[in-house]
């Protein structure tokens, strides 16, 4: 009889631990929310839902360059930034050629050369192979490529956050505040492109007079 007994203490007492536990671990974790949606409101931070891009000429004045904006998360399943290459197309005006599927664009100033695949984050850059941090998408009739691949391996398109001066309420004076979502990218007025990477060199024969001596 005692030991039924003991039995059934035991099990009520670990019964009781176990709710106790799960209740306790359930407030800490709403304490935590609450904090962190507190220090979030009062230092005004979010993480922005939009970007936006302004493309045109180096020499187009800020004010009159194209303006997209997208919501993160609008082309492609990642949240990256995507360009619409097919409109910047019109300001570089590289060549192209292929399919909806494939697509080859040839720089008119020096005749290099990549393709990109569509669903594919496979880029042939002058016969090298590089990878881009989210795949090729088409949208509608555009194609997209994600704008750190023009800003990292095209030479002659620019990509920069836009800057502008505000003023302090407190000091009176300007400062300058960076838009970390906001996407200035101009093309060369003189038409003058180049990718990063070069067509692989064959290398210099060898003397075999020097290898004999």
């Amino acid at each position: 009889m005692r030991s039924k007994q003991s039995r059934k203490l035991f099990w009520g007492r670990t019964i009781v631990f176990v709710i106790l536990s799960v209740l306790v671990f359930a407030v800490l974790c709403g304490l935590c929310a609450c904090y962190i949606w507190l220090s979030t409101s009062l230092h005004g931070f979010s993480f922005a839902d939009t970007y936006t891009y302004k493309m045109g000429m180096e020499s187009t004045s800020t004010r009159r360059l194209e303006s997209f904006e997208y919501q993160i998360g609008d082309v492609g399943d990642s949240p990256v930034i995507y360009v619409n290459f097919s409109a910047l197309q019109k300001y570089c005006a590289f060549y192209e050629s292929g399919d909806r599927k494939v697509h080859r664009f040839i720089l008119p100033s020096d005749r290099s050369e990549f393709t990109v695949t569509v669903g594919s984050n496979r880029v042939e850059l002058n016969e090298n192979v590089i990878y881009m941090e989210a795949p090729a998408v088409i949208d509608g009739d555009s194609l997209y490529l994600p704008i750190s691949f023009l800003d990292h391996y095209i030479i002659g398109i620019t990509v920069e956050n836009e800057v502008s001066e505000v003023k302090n309420e407190e000091t009176g004076e300007a400062e300058t505040v960076v838009d970390e979502y906001t996407f200035i990218i101009r093309c060369s007025d003189e038409g003058e492109y180049s990718l990063l990477l070069d067509k692989a060199a064959p290398a210099a024969p060898i003397d075999r007079s020097e290898l004999e001596k």
